[in-house]
């Protein structure tokens, strides 16, 4: 049990300070940080999870000087142990996505807004400013360059009201991420009982689709409060209908067996081009109407159908 569990902290810290280390290129890595205690804490119990996860918050209090055993409590180990319970007990994955996302969203803009003097919406528009000057010095068309600076401020003000979701959004990839690479650990390491929920026949239940339709109503009042809002809101749940989409494809993949260079090439447009995960929202909501892969209970079925 003791080389196990000091293997999963190893990697779990590694995982996580990728971020620190690697920048933005690290970050999908850090995705994966609870994955080894949430497995650990799936095969070995409770105990060697909690002593894990003390001395990981420990490491990376050290590593950041204090600060590392908020960020390690947040986004490591309270992600392992929902994601563990989640598995165990068969919890709707929007229930164990969720709460992943709230608390990490709910500290995240908290200490942000401890540990920035200067205000949020000014962070934020050091943050575009410093996007643009990359932009810039990467060789951009100096007319895009000089568009992009005459737009900075109505850039900022989007980017800072809409900071919720952007960190929520962090938040639900954190918890999805973590949620189905463990799942996959359990797909090839079955212990009793039956395995937790299938990817493909996943679906939100469907009176969310009133939470959508609220936030975009919330868009059409004249009020700012209620676009920043309706704004937030139907980044979020349009996000879990992206989710929804994504097992609508996948099943058609799998049900049509598609080439697998093919599915390559389609994921590859959406990472370079993520506009295009419109797609997979409207793929989500079209499903809520059609149930095209016959995943939810038709209400004329016989029992046992």
């Amino acid at each position: 049990m003791l080389p196990e569990a000091a293997a999963a902290l190893v990697l779990s810290l590694l995982l996580v300070s990728a971020v620190h280390f690697i920048s933005v290129l690290g970050m999908p890595l850090g995705l994966f940080a609870p994955v080894p205690l949430a497995i650990l804490c799936l095969r070995r119990g409770l105990p060697p999870f909690l002593v894990c996860c003390g001395l990981g918050m420990g490491a990376l209090a050290a590593l950041e000087q204090g600060a590392g055993a908020a960020s390690f409590g947040f986004a490591v180990a309270l992600p392992a142990f929902v994601v563990a319970r989640g598995l165990t007990r068969d919890w709707a994955p929007e229930v164990v996505v969720g709460a992943i996302a709230v608390p990490l969203t709910m500290a995240t803009l908290v200490a942000l807004h401890l540990t920035l003097p200067q205000g949020l919406e000014a962070w934020v528009g050091q943050l575009v400013g410093q996007l643009i000057d990359t932009y810039a010095h990467q060789g951009g068309p100096p007319d895009m360059v000089e568009a992009l600076k005459a737009q900075a401020g109505a850039m900022t003000t989007f980017a800072y009201h809409m900071l919720p979701a952007t960190v929520a959004f962090s938040g639900i990839l954190l918890g999805a991420v973590g949620l189905l690479s463990a799942r996959a650990y359990l797909a090839r390491r079955p212990g009793p009982g039956p395995l937790p929920f299938d990817p493909l026949a996943w679906h939100l239940p469907d009176p969310w689709i009133w939470a959508l339709i609220a936030a975009g109503a919330l868009l059409l009042i004249p009020y700012p409060a209620a676009h920043v809002a309706g704004g937030n809101a139907l980044g979020v749940v349009a996000l879990f209908y992206a989710f929804q989409g994504w097992a609508v494809v996948a099943c058609i993949f799998k049900v049509k067996a598609v080439h697998w260079a093919f599915r390559a090439a389609f994921y590859a447009l959406l990472v370079l081009w993520p506009v295009l995960s419109l797609f997979l929202v409207l793929a989500g909501v079209f499903d809520t109407w059609t149930d095209l892969r016959r995943v939810r209970p038709r209400p004329d079925a016989a029992p046992g159908e």
